[in-house]
């Protein structure tokens, strides 16, 4: 299962969400990546540190999407051009929207401001079974 979340701009809350959406679903073993064209110095805070602690199996960050095998949620919008997700994810704080998001929120399968939906996590699950 692919599952990509996407949002309209830097800091919407994209990473809770993966994480939330991860916490809930512990059994899929996840495989997390974040895409981004940006610099990020490693902490131990950061957005992969985050997933492995919500419970992913693994985590990575990234500037090239590569395919992997099993159970894999991205963050990225970019991304979206290569791939067709099982379930896309859009986060909208409500600021601006920078291009990539524009190019595409109407193809998400739910938008959600801050937090994962319950309806977003229900619909992953039925997708893992």
């Amino acid at each position: 299962m692919i599952v990509v979340v996407g949002g309209n701009r830097r800091k919407a809350g994209k990473t809770t969400v993966i994480c939330e959406i991860i916490a809930a679903t512990r059994s899929a073993r996840w495989t997390a990546v974040k895409l981004t064209p940006h610099v990020h110095e490693k902490t131990d805070h950061g957005d992969t540190e985050r997933y492995l602690a919500a419970g992913a199996a693994r985590a990575s960050l990234s500037d090239v999407y590569s395919e992997l095998e099993g159970n894999v949620i991205i963050e990225s919008n970019s991304v979206l051009d290569r791939l067709k997700p099982d379930v896309f994810v859009f986060v909208d704080d409500g600021g601006e929207r920078k291009a990539s998001a524009l190019e595409h929120v109407s193809n998400a399968d739910f938008i959600v401001t801050g937090h994962a939906s319950e309806e977003a996590i229900a619909r992953i699950q039925r997708f893992l079974g």
